[in-house]
């Protein structure tokens, strides 16, 4: 069974890095890539993703139905 991830971090470097090392994994397969809280919780709803990894930077300072909600 492959684990889908939505990756969410403000940071390009960061980004680029756990989705490089996710990718390496046979079992997981990053599927959807995310600036901010807002584009994270739009692109949860396109995507079927099973987990979702988030920077805390990312949710600090959005509103509404976000991942602040949560974080």
């Amino acid at each position: 069974m492959t684990i889908r991830v939505l990756l969410a971090d403000d940071n390009e470097i960061a980004r680029r890095g756990l989705t490089w090392i996710m990718d390496s994994s046979p079992d997981v397969e990053v599927c959807g890539e995310a600036v901010d809280g807002e584009e994270a919780v739009a692109r949860a709803g396109e995507s079927s993703s099973r987990m979702w990894s988030f920077s805390t930077s990312v949710c600090r300072g959005s509103t509404g139905s976000s991942p602040s909600d949560t974080c």
